[in-house]
């Protein structure tokens, strides 16, 4: 697996790699913080929200751990520590959890729109704030991710990349790569847009109509509408992260050329995913953000006595 012989790396791929390291493990490191702030409270388990909130910040936990050891093992290979010549099986499975830990995200998101979904249109249903059935959603999307993105291991759809030192879909598995995009990006990104414009259809509806409706219940809709907003808006932000790499594989559609860099702007993609979408997160929640600060608070008075 490992080799000690000398290897030549591009500077530029060696910067563009420690930028992505350092960027995923603050990004994982606010995760952890988070997670703990919210784990350690029995509320988490009893209100759908933070359910929701924490079950993005598990995910964005483990794409973080699994993108820092596979940016550790890519830098010692760059250095020439312990050059990575062989795929094992280790090595498919590693790119396999990280793809399907990445669907999880987008689907957690989905999650979280679907939520504010039923809240705006349907607020009378009552079986959406009932945890054990978030709960029970919650663990099929797992299921479902990892289910579904199996094939790219089982049909050995990611492969050792020769000068990348990682397992990736190459270049020229177009099934891999079409598949692997249907489910991460596409399904998700399609269930975003059909409930945004449900949504949007309801409020234009409903604004024609006059409906007159209660104080709370008015208050209660125009919460939920800015949560969906700030969801729509990182959402975007995120898959506008993308964009380099899906520019660079329509270049090599037109051309037949890859640049040379893209696997690792690949990985710095996903760096920016871990760090962002644990920041945004609690500009979508500020429900989950005054839970924080409320920890925190709670933690300074008691050391402070």
């Amino acid at each position: 697996m490992f080799d000690n012989t000398v290897v030549y790396t591009p500077t530029l791929h060696i910067i563009l790699t420690i930028i992505s390291l350092i960027a995923t493990i603050i990004g994982t490191a606010v995760s952890f913080i988070i997670l703990t702030c919210t784990l350690l409270r029995k509320e988490t388990f009893t209100n759908v929200r933070l359910m929701l909130c924490t079950n993005n910040y598990i995910a964005i936990f483990f794409v973080g751990i699994v993108e820092i050891v596979h940016l550790v093992m890519v830098t010692q290979s760059d250095f020439g520590i312990a050059v990575i010549k062989i795929e094992t099986l280790g090595c498919r499975i590693r790119a396999y959890i990280l793809f399907s830990c990445l669907s999880v995200v987008y689907l957690a998101c989905v999650l979280q729109a679907m939520f504010c979904f039923f809240r705006i249109i349907y607020p009378s249903v009552s079986w959406v704030t009932e945890p054990r059935i978030c709960l029970g959603i919650i663990l099929l999307s797992w299921i479902v991710s990892f289910t579904l993105l199996s094939p790219l291991l089982i049909l050995h759809g990611q492969r050792l990349i020769p000068g990348e030192y990682t397992c990736r879909i190459p270049k020229d598995d177009s099934f891999s790569i079409v598949y692997s995009t249907l489910i991460i990006y596409g399904i998700p990104f399609s269930s975003l847009a059909y409930i945004y414009f449900q949504i949007h259809r309801f409020l234009r509806i409903q604004a024609m109509s006059m409906l007159i409706v209660s104080v709370r219940t008015h208050r209660d809709r125009h919460r939920y509408v800015t949560v969906f907003r700030r969801i729509i808006i990182t959402i975007m932000l995120l898959g506008a992260f993308g964009m380099p790499t899906s520019v660079m594989l329509i270049i090599f559609a037109v051309k037949g050329e890859l640049v040379s860099s893209f696997y690792r702007i690949l990985d710095m993609s996903f760096a920016a995913l871990v760090l962002t979408l644990s920041i945004a997160l609690l500009y979508i929640n500020p429900h989950l953000k005054r839970k924080v600060k409320s920890i925190q608070h709670k933690q300074q008075m008691s050391n402070n006595r």
